[in-house]
């Protein structure tokens, strides 16, 4: 799973979100975009915690689709700035290669799916 260093930091990480989510929440807004078919048949999902991004956007913006203003994911180049400060915040003179780190995490969360099913009986939410 995850490194053992890396648990508190992004549980830390996952409160600021879960923060700004409540955030939303109380100014009418906290809706992620979910395919069609699953907002069709659980026409609240897109408010609940479960479905909302690790690394959100700092600002809402309109979906160029529906129209509706909502926040979306971080965009892929500021989420490899970030992580490029860090390493050299630490010292390090290679930057992690963010596809690798996006590979790692997809696989974190494809194990953490099953082990929740596995675990609740639900179907494959973390």
């Amino acid at each position: 799973m995850l490194p053992e260093d890396l648990v508190q930091p992004l549980q830390e990480h996952l409160g600021k979100v879960r923060l700004l989510h409540r955030h939303d929440r109380a100014e009418g807004y906290g809706e992620v975009w979910l395919p069609h078919a699953l907002s069709r048949k659980y026409p609240r999902a897109a408010y609940e915690w479960g479905w909302q991004f690790v690394f959100p956007s700092g600002n809402r913006s309109k979906d160029p689709d529906s129209g509706v203003l909502r926040r979306h994911h971080v965009h892929p180049d500021t989420l490899g700035r970030i992580i490029k400060r860090a390493a050299q915040a630490v010292g390090s003179r290679k930057s992690p290669a963010l596809a690798a780190l996006k590979q790692k995490a997809a696989g974190v969360v494809s194990s953490n799916r099953l082990m929740s099913t596995a675990n609740s009986g639900a179907p494959g939410r973390i």
